[in-house]
Protein backbone atom coordinates (compact mmCIF):
# COMPACT_ATOMS: atom_id res chain seq x y z
CA UNK A 1 0.00 0.00 0.00
CA UNK A 2 1.35 3.61 -1.03
CA UNK A 3 0.24 6.31 1.26
CA UNK A 4 0.64 9.63 -0.56
CA UNK A 5 1.94 12.61 1.32
CA UNK A 6 1.69 16.50 0.25
CA UNK A 7 3.50 19.56 1.89
CA UNK A 8 2.99 22.82 0.03
CA UNK A 9 6.23 24.58 -0.71
CA UNK A 10 5.54 28.11 0.50
CA UNK A 11 3.86 27.21 4.05
CA UNK A 12 7.65 26.20 5.04
CA UNK A 13 8.72 29.16 7.20
CA UNK A 14 12.42 28.63 8.37
CA UNK A 15 15.30 31.03 9.10
CA UNK A 16 16.83 30.74 5.75
CA UNK A 17 19.14 32.48 3.53
CA UNK A 18 17.00 35.74 1.89
CA UNK A 19 15.06 34.12 -0.78
CA UNK A 20 13.78 36.14 -4.04
CA UNK A 21 11.60 36.35 -7.23
CA UNK A 22 11.72 37.76 -10.21
CA UNK A 23 10.12 37.92 -13.63
CA UNK A 24 11.12 36.33 -16.73
CA UNK A 25 10.08 38.82 -19.49
CA UNK A 26 10.82 37.74 -23.65
CA UNK A 27 11.55 40.56 -25.98
CA UNK A 28 11.16 43.18 -23.80
CA UNK A 29 7.70 42.66 -22.62
CA UNK A 30 6.70 41.88 -19.56
CA UNK A 31 4.28 40.69 -17.02
CA UNK A 32 5.23 41.91 -13.64
CA UNK A 33 1.35 40.98 -11.98
CA UNK A 34 1.90 36.99 -12.24
CA UNK A 35 5.61 37.66 -10.43
CA UNK A 36 4.38 40.28 -7.88
CA UNK A 37 1.39 38.34 -6.91
CA UNK A 38 3.83 35.12 -6.18
CA UNK A 39 5.96 37.19 -3.88
CA UNK A 40 3.55 38.84 -1.69
CA UNK A 41 2.35 34.83 -1.91
CA UNK A 42 5.28 33.67 -0.09
CA UNK A 43 6.23 37.15 1.74
CA UNK A 44 3.12 36.09 3.62
CA UNK A 45 4.40 32.84 5.19
CA UNK A 46 8.38 33.16 4.42
CA UNK A 47 9.75 37.47 5.67
CA UNK A 48 13.09 35.93 4.26
CA UNK A 49 11.67 36.81 0.84
CA UNK A 50 12.98 39.70 -0.19
CA UNK A 51 10.29 42.61 -1.25
CA UNK A 52 10.12 44.05 -5.07
CA UNK A 53 12.50 47.11 -3.91
CA UNK A 54 15.30 45.05 -2.24
CA UNK A 55 15.34 42.39 -5.28
CA UNK A 56 15.66 45.25 -7.85
CA UNK A 57 18.23 46.80 -5.54
CA UNK A 58 20.53 43.52 -5.43
CA UNK A 59 20.24 43.07 -8.76
CA UNK A 60 21.85 45.89 -10.05
CA UNK A 61 23.52 46.66 -7.17
CA UNK A 62 24.40 50.70 -6.97
CA UNK A 63 22.85 50.91 -10.46
CA UNK A 64 19.20 52.95 -10.51
CA UNK A 65 17.57 53.44 -13.72
CA UNK A 66 17.76 57.78 -14.52
CA UNK A 67 13.92 58.72 -13.27
CA UNK A 68 11.66 59.54 -16.13
CA UNK A 69 11.82 63.36 -15.11
CA UNK A 70 15.00 64.17 -14.09
CA UNK A 71 16.33 65.83 -17.65
CA UNK A 72 13.11 67.69 -17.52
CA UNK A 73 13.89 69.05 -14.31
CA UNK A 74 17.63 69.99 -14.67
CA UNK A 75 16.92 71.40 -18.16
CA UNK A 76 14.24 73.89 -16.63
CA UNK A 77 17.14 74.57 -13.90
CA UNK A 78 19.67 75.10 -16.44
CA UNK A 79 17.72 77.47 -18.38
CA UNK A 80 16.63 79.14 -15.58
CA UNK A 81 20.42 79.89 -14.76
CA UNK A 82 20.80 81.05 -18.24
CA UNK A 83 17.80 83.71 -18.05
CA UNK A 84 19.63 84.51 -15.04
CA UNK A 85 22.86 85.47 -17.00
CA UNK A 86 21.05 87.06 -19.33
CA UNK A 87 19.61 89.55 -16.71
CA UNK A 88 22.88 90.39 -15.27
CA UNK A 89 22.25 88.20 -11.96
CA UNK A 90 25.22 86.27 -12.14
CA UNK A 91 25.60 85.07 -8.89
CA UNK A 92 22.25 83.59 -9.12
CA UNK A 93 23.12 81.74 -12.95
CA UNK A 94 26.80 80.52 -10.92
CA UNK A 95 24.42 78.60 -8.39
CA UNK A 96 21.57 77.43 -10.63
CA UNK A 97 24.42 75.96 -13.21
CA UNK A 98 26.35 74.90 -9.64
CA UNK A 99 23.02 72.45 -8.94
CA UNK A 100 22.92 70.75 -12.68
CA UNK A 101 26.22 69.65 -12.34
CA UNK A 102 26.06 68.31 -9.24
CA UNK A 103 23.01 66.54 -9.91
CA UNK A 104 24.59 65.17 -12.89
CA UNK A 105 28.00 65.01 -12.39
CA UNK A 106 28.73 61.44 -9.95
CA UNK A 107 25.63 59.76 -11.62
CA UNK A 108 27.19 56.84 -13.19
CA UNK A 109 23.98 56.38 -15.16
CA UNK A 110 23.20 59.06 -17.49
CA UNK A 111 20.73 59.47 -20.40
CA UNK A 112 22.22 60.68 -23.68
CA UNK A 113 20.53 63.87 -23.00
CA UNK A 114 21.91 64.19 -19.82
CA UNK A 115 25.19 63.95 -20.90
CA UNK A 116 24.79 66.11 -23.24
CA UNK A 117 23.46 68.77 -20.92
CA UNK A 118 26.32 67.71 -18.03
CA UNK A 119 28.88 69.04 -20.49
CA UNK A 120 26.93 72.24 -21.57
CA UNK A 121 26.05 73.44 -18.44
CA UNK A 122 29.97 72.96 -17.43
CA UNK A 123 30.81 75.21 -19.75
CA UNK A 124 28.11 77.89 -19.22
CA UNK A 125 29.01 77.37 -15.73
CA UNK A 126 32.73 78.18 -16.77
CA UNK A 127 31.58 81.52 -18.50
CA UNK A 128 29.82 82.79 -15.54
CA UNK A 129 32.44 82.52 -13.11
CA UNK A 130 34.90 84.18 -15.28
CA UNK A 131 32.00 86.95 -15.40
CA UNK A 132 32.43 87.35 -11.64
CA UNK A 133 35.83 87.40 -11.64
CA UNK A 134 36.39 90.04 -14.74
CA UNK A 135 38.19 92.14 -15.21
CA UNK A 136 41.25 90.49 -13.73
CA UNK A 137 40.62 87.23 -15.15
CA UNK A 138 42.29 86.95 -18.72
CA UNK A 139 41.54 82.86 -19.39
CA UNK A 140 44.43 81.89 -17.84
CA UNK A 141 42.92 80.95 -14.53
CA UNK A 142 44.55 84.03 -12.75
CA UNK A 143 41.81 84.22 -10.30
CA UNK A 144 39.76 82.06 -7.76
CA UNK A 145 37.02 81.55 -9.88
CA UNK A 146 38.91 81.33 -13.30
CA UNK A 147 40.81 78.17 -11.07
CA UNK A 148 37.18 76.70 -10.42
CA UNK A 149 36.19 77.37 -14.02
CA UNK A 150 39.48 75.13 -15.26
CA UNK A 151 38.73 72.62 -13.21
CA UNK A 152 34.73 72.21 -14.98
CA UNK A 153 36.66 72.30 -18.22
CA UNK A 154 39.12 70.00 -17.69
CA UNK A 155 36.30 67.39 -16.70
CA UNK A 156 34.18 68.01 -19.56
CA UNK A 157 37.34 67.40 -22.04
CA UNK A 158 38.13 64.28 -20.48
CA UNK A 159 34.78 63.42 -20.92
CA UNK A 160 35.23 64.42 -24.62
CA UNK A 161 38.73 64.93 -25.78
CA UNK A 162 37.57 66.34 -29.29
CA UNK A 163 35.59 69.06 -27.82
CA UNK A 164 35.77 72.51 -29.04
CA UNK A 165 34.52 76.08 -28.51
CA UNK A 166 32.40 77.79 -31.31
CA UNK A 167 34.39 80.78 -31.74
CA UNK A 168 31.56 82.63 -33.04
CA UNK A 169 29.04 82.18 -29.26
CA UNK A 170 32.34 82.07 -27.01
CA UNK A 171 34.43 85.12 -26.59
CA UNK A 172 38.28 84.26 -25.98
CA UNK A 173 38.95 84.26 -22.83
CA UNK A 174 36.20 81.25 -22.37
CA UNK A 175 38.26 79.28 -25.49
CA UNK A 176 41.98 80.44 -24.05
CA UNK A 177 41.01 78.54 -20.88
CA UNK A 178 39.37 75.58 -22.61
CA UNK A 179 42.95 75.20 -24.36
CA UNK A 180 44.48 75.72 -20.51
CA UNK A 181 42.69 72.76 -19.59
CA UNK A 182 43.20 70.69 -22.37
CA UNK A 183 46.76 71.70 -22.09
CA UNK A 184 46.72 70.25 -18.20
CA UNK A 185 44.83 67.39 -19.08
CA UNK A 186 47.10 66.25 -22.05
CA UNK A 187 50.36 66.96 -19.35
CA UNK A 188 48.75 63.86 -17.13
CA UNK A 189 50.01 61.44 -20.34
CA UNK A 190 47.66 58.84 -21.19
CA UNK A 191 46.06 55.54 -20.00
CA UNK A 192 43.75 52.97 -21.36
CA UNK A 193 41.73 49.59 -21.06
CA UNK A 194 41.51 45.41 -21.46
CA UNK A 195 38.17 44.52 -22.01
CA UNK A 196 37.23 41.18 -21.77
CA UNK A 197 33.55 39.77 -22.05
CA UNK A 198 31.52 36.57 -22.37
CA UNK A 199 30.34 36.29 -25.29
CA UNK A 200 33.32 38.33 -27.47
CA UNK A 201 32.31 40.63 -30.10
CA UNK A 202 30.42 43.11 -27.49
CA UNK A 203 30.33 46.89 -28.27
CA UNK A 204 32.37 49.06 -25.27
CA UNK A 205 31.04 52.13 -24.59
CA UNK A 206 33.00 54.80 -23.20
CA UNK A 207 30.95 57.69 -21.96
CA UNK A 208 28.35 57.20 -24.61
CA UNK A 209 31.06 56.47 -27.67
CA UNK A 210 31.86 53.04 -28.93
CA UNK A 211 35.93 52.65 -28.38
CA UNK A 212 35.64 49.15 -30.01
CA UNK A 213 34.60 45.37 -29.51
CA UNK A 214 35.73 43.17 -27.00
CA UNK A 215 38.16 41.30 -26.58
CA UNK A 216 39.44 44.95 -26.43
CA UNK A 217 43.06 46.40 -25.84
CA UNK A 218 43.31 50.32 -25.99
CA UNK A 219 46.63 51.91 -25.26
CA UNK A 220 47.51 55.76 -24.55
CA UNK A 221 44.53 56.71 -26.01
CA UNK A 222 42.10 57.83 -22.75
CA UNK A 223 43.15 60.61 -20.22
CA UNK A 224 44.17 59.70 -17.07
CA UNK A 225 40.83 60.06 -14.56
CA UNK A 226 37.20 58.59 -14.23
CA UNK A 227 35.30 57.43 -16.95
CA UNK A 228 31.54 55.29 -17.66
CA UNK A 229 32.13 52.38 -19.61
CA UNK A 230 29.29 50.07 -20.02
CA UNK A 231 28.59 47.11 -23.11
CA UNK A 232 26.23 46.72 -26.00
CA UNK A 233 25.19 43.73 -27.60
CA UNK A 234 22.25 42.62 -29.60
CA UNK A 235 20.23 45.80 -29.23
CA UNK A 236 20.66 45.87 -25.40
CA UNK A 237 23.25 47.20 -23.12
CA UNK A 238 24.92 46.34 -19.22
CA UNK A 239 24.56 48.49 -16.61
CA UNK A 240 27.22 51.55 -16.65
CA UNK A 241 30.51 51.06 -14.07
CA UNK A 242 32.71 53.97 -13.52
CA UNK A 243 36.52 52.31 -14.31
CA UNK A 244 39.77 54.83 -13.21
CA UNK A 245 42.05 55.06 -16.28
CA UNK A 246 45.47 55.54 -15.01
CA UNK A 247 48.55 56.72 -17.07
CA UNK A 248 50.73 54.47 -19.05
CA UNK A 249 48.60 51.59 -17.93
CA UNK A 250 45.86 49.54 -19.36
CA UNK A 251 42.99 48.96 -16.72
CA UNK A 252 41.47 45.51 -16.33
CA UNK A 253 37.63 45.27 -17.34
CA UNK A 254 35.80 42.05 -17.20
CA UNK A 255 32.28 41.86 -17.94
CA UNK A 256 29.54 39.09 -18.19
CA UNK A 257 28.13 40.70 -20.57
CA UNK A 258 25.98 37.33 -21.04
CA UNK A 259 24.33 38.02 -17.48
CA UNK A 260 24.29 42.05 -17.34
CA UNK A 261 22.35 42.44 -20.88
CA UNK A 262 19.11 40.32 -19.23
CA UNK A 263 18.89 42.49 -16.27
CA UNK A 264 15.62 44.73 -16.39
CA UNK A 265 16.95 48.15 -15.82
CA UNK A 266 13.50 49.19 -14.83
CA UNK A 267 13.18 46.69 -11.47
CA UNK A 268 13.06 43.19 -10.71
CA UNK A 269 13.14 41.14 -13.77
CA UNK A 270 15.35 39.65 -16.41
CA UNK A 271 14.68 39.70 -20.67
CA UNK A 272 15.41 37.30 -22.14
CA UNK A 273 15.43 36.58 -26.50
CA UNK A 274 13.32 33.56 -27.66
CA UNK A 275 15.43 30.47 -28.01
CA UNK A 276 17.68 31.46 -25.26
CA UNK A 277 18.01 28.96 -22.62
CA UNK A 278 17.08 29.68 -18.68
CA UNK A 279 19.82 27.16 -17.55
CA UNK A 280 21.56 25.69 -14.07
CA UNK A 281 24.92 27.94 -14.55
CA UNK A 282 22.94 31.54 -15.75
CA UNK A 283 20.33 30.65 -12.90
CA UNK A 284 23.31 29.95 -10.23
CA UNK A 285 24.88 33.73 -11.30
CA UNK A 286 21.42 35.58 -10.44
CA UNK A 287 21.78 33.95 -7.22
CA UNK A 288 24.72 34.72 -6.39
CA UNK A 289 24.37 38.27 -7.82
CA UNK A 290 20.98 38.37 -5.74
CA UNK A 291 23.01 36.62 -2.27
CA UNK A 292 20.05 34.41 -1.76
CA UNK A 293 20.30 30.78 -1.38
CA UNK A 294 16.57 30.77 -3.05
CA UNK A 295 15.56 32.13 -6.19
CA UNK A 296 12.02 31.85 -7.24
CA UNK A 297 11.28 33.09 -11.61
CA UNK A 298 7.98 33.55 -12.87
CA UNK A 299 7.21 33.77 -16.78
CA UNK A 300 5.18 33.26 -19.66
CA UNK A 301 5.44 31.52 -23.40
CA UNK A 302 2.42 31.55 -25.88
CA UNK A 303 0.65 28.43 -24.38
CA UNK A 304 1.63 28.71 -20.49
CA UNK A 305 2.84 30.06 -17.60
CA UNK A 306 6.23 28.91 -16.26
CA UNK A 307 7.97 28.71 -12.52
CA UNK A 308 11.17 27.80 -11.63
CA UNK A 309 13.07 27.38 -8.26
CA UNK A 310 16.53 26.80 -7.43
CA UNK A 311 17.89 26.63 -3.78
CA UNK A 312 21.19 25.31 -4.41
CA UNK A 313 20.02 22.31 -2.87
CA UNK A 314 19.76 20.14 -6.19
CA UNK A 315 18.66 20.89 -9.51
CA UNK A 316 16.29 23.38 -10.57
CA UNK A 317 12.73 23.18 -10.40
CA UNK A 318 10.24 23.69 -13.61
CA UNK A 319 6.30 23.60 -13.23
CA UNK A 320 3.82 24.71 -15.71
CA UNK A 321 0.20 25.99 -15.91
CA UNK A 322 -2.56 27.76 -17.55
CA UNK A 323 -1.80 31.01 -18.56
CA UNK A 324 -4.56 32.43 -16.56
CA UNK A 325 -2.97 30.57 -13.41
CA UNK A 326 -3.13 33.01 -9.91
CA UNK A 327 -0.34 33.24 -7.61
CA UNK A 328 -1.69 30.04 -5.51
CA UNK A 329 -1.81 27.89 -8.52
CA UNK A 330 1.54 28.57 -9.74
CA UNK A 331 2.57 28.36 -5.97
CA UNK A 332 1.37 24.65 -5.94
CA UNK A 333 1.98 23.34 -9.32
CA UNK A 334 5.87 24.12 -8.30
CA UNK A 335 5.48 22.44 -4.78
CA UNK A 336 4.28 19.26 -6.98
CA UNK A 337 7.39 19.73 -9.17
CA UNK A 338 10.08 16.80 -9.26
CA UNK A 339 13.62 18.02 -10.15
CA UNK A 340 13.75 19.34 -13.89
CA UNK A 341 17.14 20.26 -14.95
CA UNK A 342 20.21 17.49 -14.86
CA UNK A 343 23.82 17.46 -16.20
CA UNK A 344 21.96 15.77 -19.25
CA UNK A 345 19.28 18.22 -19.88
CA UNK A 346 20.77 21.89 -18.11
CA UNK A 347 18.20 23.80 -19.51
CA UNK A 348 14.72 25.41 -20.13
CA UNK A 349 14.38 27.01 -23.51
CA UNK A 350 11.90 29.57 -24.38
CA UNK A 351 9.97 28.45 -26.94
CA UNK A 352 9.68 31.10 -29.71
CA UNK A 353 6.75 32.78 -29.97
CA UNK A 354 3.97 30.75 -32.30
CA UNK A 355 6.37 27.64 -32.38
CA UNK A 356 4.94 24.09 -32.24
CA UNK A 357 6.52 22.14 -29.95
CA UNK A 358 8.38 18.98 -31.18
CA UNK A 359 7.20 15.29 -31.04
CA UNK A 360 7.32 13.36 -27.77
CA UNK A 361 10.78 12.33 -26.83
CA UNK A 362 11.93 8.67 -25.97
CA UNK A 363 13.54 9.47 -23.01
CA UNK A 364 12.89 13.26 -21.08
CA UNK A 365 12.83 14.53 -17.87
CA UNK A 366 9.58 15.12 -16.07
CA UNK A 367 7.93 18.14 -15.47
CA UNK A 368 5.18 17.83 -13.03
CA UNK A 369 1.89 19.04 -14.60
CA UNK A 370 -0.98 21.03 -12.20
CA UNK A 371 -3.26 18.37 -11.12
CA UNK A 372 -6.41 18.56 -8.70
CA UNK A 373 -6.26 19.21 -4.82
CA UNK A 374 -3.57 21.58 -4.78
CA UNK A 375 -5.21 24.57 -3.78
CA UNK A 376 -6.70 23.76 -0.39
CA UNK A 377 -10.17 23.11 -1.13
CA UNK A 378 -12.16 20.97 1.31
CA UNK A 379 -14.16 18.82 -1.67
CA UNK A 380 -11.41 18.83 -4.01
CA UNK A 381 -9.66 14.99 -4.14
CA UNK A 382 -6.37 14.85 -2.38
CA UNK A 383 -3.11 15.57 -3.90
CA UNK A 384 -1.25 12.48 -5.22
CA UNK A 385 2.90 12.74 -5.66
CA UNK A 386 4.00 10.66 -8.78
CA UNK A 387 5.66 7.16 -7.83
CA UNK A 388 8.01 5.22 -9.88
CA UNK A 389 5.64 4.62 -13.56
CA UNK A 390 4.84 0.93 -14.92
CA UNK A 391 5.19 1.87 -18.72
CA UNK A 392 3.83 -1.65 -19.57
CA UNK A 393 0.71 -1.27 -17.47
CA UNK A 394 -2.51 -1.89 -19.69
CA UNK A 395 -5.75 -0.92 -19.11
CA UNK A 396 -7.50 -0.68 -15.97
CA UNK A 397 -7.35 -3.75 -13.75
CA UNK A 398 -10.19 -3.86 -11.66
CA UNK A 399 -9.81 -1.38 -8.99
CA UNK A 400 -12.60 0.56 -7.66
CA UNK A 401 -12.70 4.24 -8.50
CA UNK A 402 -13.93 7.23 -9.95
CA UNK A 403 -12.28 8.88 -12.61
CA UNK A 404 -12.25 12.27 -12.76
CA UNK A 405 -9.97 14.12 -15.19
CA UNK A 406 -8.61 17.55 -15.14
CA UNK A 407 -6.53 19.03 -18.31
CA UNK A 408 -3.78 21.81 -19.02
CA UNK A 409 -3.14 22.94 -21.63
CA UNK A 410 0.61 22.99 -22.77
CA UNK A 411 1.95 24.17 -26.49
CA UNK A 412 -0.59 22.48 -29.02
CA UNK A 413 -1.40 19.34 -26.65
CA UNK A 414 -2.64 18.83 -23.89
CA UNK A 415 -1.52 16.95 -20.54
CA UNK A 416 -4.22 15.46 -18.75
CA UNK A 417 -4.25 14.46 -15.43
CA UNK A 418 -6.46 11.67 -13.69
CA UNK A 419 -6.69 11.12 -9.76
CA UNK A 420 -9.16 9.15 -8.73
CA UNK A 421 -11.67 9.58 -5.98
CA UNK A 422 -12.33 6.39 -3.66
CA UNK A 423 -13.42 5.49 -0.09
CA UNK A 424 -10.99 5.23 2.76
CA UNK A 425 -8.37 2.31 2.03
CA UNK A 426 -9.67 1.77 -2.03
CA UNK A 427 -7.36 1.36 -4.79
CA UNK A 428 -7.93 2.83 -8.07
CA UNK A 429 -5.52 3.07 -11.37
CA UNK A 430 -4.38 6.37 -12.44
CA UNK A 431 -3.60 7.49 -16.11
CA UNK A 432 -0.59 9.33 -15.68
CA UNK A 433 0.58 12.02 -17.85
CA UNK A 434 3.91 14.08 -17.58
CA UNK A 435 5.34 17.38 -19.25
CA UNK A 436 9.08 17.19 -20.62
CA UNK A 437 11.93 19.26 -21.33
CA UNK A 438 13.46 17.27 -24.32
CA UNK A 439 16.96 17.09 -24.81
CA UNK A 440 16.79 20.55 -27.30
CA UNK A 441 15.30 21.85 -24.37
CA UNK A 442 11.75 22.59 -25.47
CA UNK A 443 8.27 21.45 -23.63
CA UNK A 444 6.47 19.34 -24.51
CA UNK A 445 3.63 16.31 -22.90
CA UNK A 446 3.22 12.73 -23.00
CA UNK A 447 1.19 9.76 -21.47
CA UNK A 448 3.52 7.63 -19.46
CA UNK A 449 1.90 4.40 -18.23
CA UNK A 450 -0.48 3.59 -15.59
CA UNK A 451 0.16 2.79 -11.79
CA UNK A 452 -2.00 1.68 -8.10
CA UNK A 453 -2.20 4.16 -6.01
CA UNK A 454 -3.63 3.84 -2.76
CA UNK A 455 -5.31 7.02 -1.52
CA UNK A 456 -5.72 7.18 2.73
CA UNK A 457 -7.82 10.06 3.49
Amino acid sequence: MLVVSFTLLAVVSTAAPDAAVLVVGRGGAFDTQAADDVRGLLRSADPAVLDKAATAQRLHGAYVPPPADRLVRLRHEAEQAKAAFGEFEIERAVSGYREVVGALADEVELSDGERALLQQTRVDLAVALLAVADPEETGRAESLQGQDAIGFLENAFREDPAMNLDAARYPPKVRTLLNAARANVQRQGLGGLEVRSNPTGVTVMVEGRPVGTTPLRLFSVLPPGRVRLWLEHKGRRTAARWVEVKRDNAVPVVVDAALDVTLWPQGAGVWLTDQQALDSAYIDKLRALLEVERLVMVGQTDHHAFVVEATGDGPPRLALAPRTADAKALRDALGRASPTYSAERPAFVLPAPGSDPPAPPDAAVPVASPGPGADGDADAPPAVAAPAVDEEAGEDEGGAGVWVWTGVGVGGAAALVAAAVVAAGATAGVLFWQGYITPDGQLDVAPRGKIDVTVRR
